[in-house]
């Protein structure tokens, strides 16, 4: 075999090396005559030496074509600086910009929604600098900038009381919301833009109002800023475990901070100029930028997180898709399809509650008109109908509500289980009002789970949802049962 070229790849470039071989017919002629060896006598013969003629002109060329192919691609990549043009420089610029800006390895180091997701976080990013640069005109107005009478130590007392309440509501918030940040984290994305927009509102609006009012306004934008921190900085974490797709999130976020430095860059250069030609005193020019630039923000927002396609089942997304998989008779929506469908302001209401106390299962298991007290009898009906799971439900007729009791040994595709029978209980239990209809009813659904729930893993896994013992991010609370039966 005689190699001739070999091509080589990378994912930044692409460089072609070239290994000069002589041609196969003049190896041929080596090996016929060999070390030492002389060729066969042509004797003069015309038909050899136009043979051997062609054979070197054919030989010589080919080497020359080789030569030439070599020295061109030298050119276009770096080996040859001395022939650099500039055509290369801009190559090498080009090649600097990606390292500096995009992940390694990319477009395959990252999922195909990161492009839309960047192009719209970007717009958003520069527009939420033009606003700042607003917002912060008018506190440093409402401060006493310019004002004879403010001194530095009311100016200090102020700041200090704004921080106060910013770090108190950050602990505060990250309390209440700390789970639902992850799993609702396209929610959260955009409201913490919400947030952030109605903090440079408030700041934009306070110097309009009495000076006495500035610190309570001040405080409130300063809240409202700390929110923005807690839930921004939580769900782009999120997302960025969801855009690494070898794991590469240390990566993906030093290369999205040297996105949001140039783009800050860019942002302050422009909010400069347009602040420059804005008076001071213009109310009328400072709303319409204010509104112009907050509804495009929002706006590159909105698109940006609904560009996301997240393939892991929280509460909304596992609604939609089991909703849509029982009405229709066995067909499974996509990661994508189910995306266009999610809610990023206002979620349905959930009416399934998963682990909850065991007390709140039994206290609806027991009865549909009233609560009697809790016997042995009940509880015994309750376990024998779920054997072989994981989880004890209940239905509520009056508010239509399943709730859901998890063992402490669920997993949390178990989990995912006991959420997908609910499903099938709220579908089969409409208008049932008896207690015993109820009871049979659950049974039966029981009966039917683990088969019924099997084939719809093995849908949702060929449609590419993340299915696994490791991860779902269901919104459940943290009671636990632990079951001890004793054999008779």
């Amino acid at each position: 075999m005689e190699v001739v070229a070999v091509e080589e790849h990378h994912p930044r470039r692409t460089n072609r090396l070239l290994l000069l071989r002589r041609h196969r017919s003049s190896a041929s002629e080596n090996r016929e005559t060999g070390p030492g060896r002389t060729p066969a006598s042509t004797d003069g013969s015309d038909s050899s030496t136009l043979a051997n003629g062609l054979r070197s002109r054919s030989n010589a060329h080919l080497r020359r074509k080789i030569s030439q192919e070599e020295l061109s691609n030298d050119s276009r990549g770096r080996e040859c600086s001395w022939l650099s043009t500039p055509s290369s420089g801009a190559r090498s610029l080009a090649q600097f910009l990606r390292e500096a800006f995009l992940p390694q390895g990319f477009p395959e180091s990252v999922r195909p929604d990161y492009v839309p997701y960047q192009i719209f976080d970007t717009l958003q990013a520069f527009c939420s600098n033009i606003t700042g640069l607003l917002a912060t005109r008018a506190v440093l107005k409402g401060a006493g900038v310019g004002n004879a009478e403010a001194t530095a130590t009311a100016a200090t007392l102020t700041w200090v009381l704004q921080d106060g309440m910013g770090m108190i509501g950050r602990i505060l918030f990250a309390w209440k919301t700390s789970f639902s940040l992850d799993a609702d984290c396209k929610q959260w994305r955009f409201a913490a833009d919400i947030l952030n927009d109605f903090a440079a509102l408030v700041d934009v609006l306070a110097p309009s109002f009495p000076r006495s009012w500035f610190v309570f306004l001040a405080c409130v934008a300063t809240l409202s800023r700390s929110l923005c921190g807690v839930a921004g900085g939580s769900t782009k974490a999120a997302l960025s475990q969801h855009f690494a797709a070898r794991g590469n999130m240390a990566d993906l976020n030093a290369k999205d901070g040297n996105q949001e430095t140039i783009v800050g860059l860019a942002g302050m250069l422009i909010g400069s100029l347009v602040v420059h030609h804005i008076p001071d005193d213009s109310e009328l020019y400072t709303s319409f930028c204010f509104i112009t630039f907050t509804v495009l923000h929002l706006a590159f927002n909105y698109l940006g997180v609904s560009a996301v396609i997240l393939d892991v089942f929280n509460t909304q997304r596992a609604n939609i898709v089991i909703s849509s998989y029982k009405k229709s008779g066995g067909r499974m929506l996509s990661p994508t399809d189910a995306s266009k469908r999610e809610a990023i302001l206002f979620a349905p209401r959930e009416r399934i509650h998963l682990g909850v106390s065991l007390r709140k299962v039994l206290d609806h298991w027991c009865s549909v008109r009233t609560y009697p007290p809790l016997n042995e009898n009940d509880f015994s009906t309750l376990v024998a109908a779920h054997v072989g799971l994981t989880h004890l439900l209940s239905y509520d007729s009056r508010s239509g509500r399943v709730f859901v009791a998890l063992s402490e040994d669920a997993t949390p595709i178990q989990i995912l289980q006991a959420y997908f029978h609910a499903h099938i209980v709220l579908a089969g239990l409409q208008g049932v009002t008896g207690e015993s209809t109820m009871r049979e009813a659950i049974s039966a659904t029981c009966v039917k789970l683990p088969s019924e729930f099997q084939a719809f893993v093995i849908e949702a896994n060929s449609k590419g949802w993340n299915i696994d013992d490791s991860r779902n991010l269901l919104r459940t609370s943290e009671y636990r049962y632990n079951l001890k039966i004793r054999q008779e």
